[in-house]
């Protein structure tokens, strides 16, 4: 009887502890479907998104970043290196680029531009670049100078240096710190100039 009663707990132990691995293994899987990313299935196979693969992102990300433009620039005119053509952008307000360093290309080219054309503190550049009718400028402004430790006044020149810390702190407050642009990304569009 003490037998039976012993291989009884035994074997639910054995299958309590079975179930908390499976358990275990089920949660770990489920988190690493969520980190890869979902590519939209109506992509352009010459497109390369935020992670380098194949095709733009699924609307679970920023626009931003699946639109391949971490600034968020509208659609112009402006021929842009790696823009794609306005018959085959799905966005219709934003413009959307072949990889996310072109997008990070034209960022640099829009910011280079703006202030050597005098747009030359955050509270010129930004008030041209997100302007008071759709953004939240004065927090847009107090975002970048506490992410670059710029004075919202002080005088810009247009160095690779002030670039790079504008492109990052401004594509954060575009699109959230989860997509950062990297050194890299960064590299390879500021080589693209």
């Amino acid at each position: 009887m003490k037998m039976k009663s012993r291989t009884r707990h035994i074997v639910a132990a054995s299958l309590i502890a079975g179930s908390m691995i499976l358990a275990i293994i089920a949660v770990r899987q489920a988190k690493k479907r969520k980190s890869l990313p979902h590519v939209s299935r109506e992509s352009d196979p010459v497109v390369r998104n935020y992670f380098g693969l194949p095709g733009f992102l699924s609307a679970t990300y920023p626009r931003g970043i699946r639109n391949n433009n971490p600034g968020n620039l509208k659609i112009t005119s402006s021929a842009w290196n790696g823009k794609l053509p306005a018959d085959k952008n799905s966005d219709g307000t934003f413009e959307q680029f072949i990889s996310f360093e072109y997008g990070v290309r034209a960022m640099i080219k829009q910011l280079k531009n703006d202030i050597d054309r005098g747009y030359n503190t955050l509270v010129k550049l930004i008030g041209k670049y997100a302007p008071i009718s759709e953004n939240n400028t004065s927090g847009y402004i107090t975002f970048v100078a506490s992410q670059t430790g710029l004075d919202k006044n002080a005088g810009l020149v247009s160095t690779k240096a002030l670039l790079r810390k504008l492109v990052r702190a401004m594509s954060v407050m575009e699109n959230g710190p989860a997509f950062p642009v990297t050194d890299r990304q960064f590299e390879e569009a500021y080589q693209m100039l």
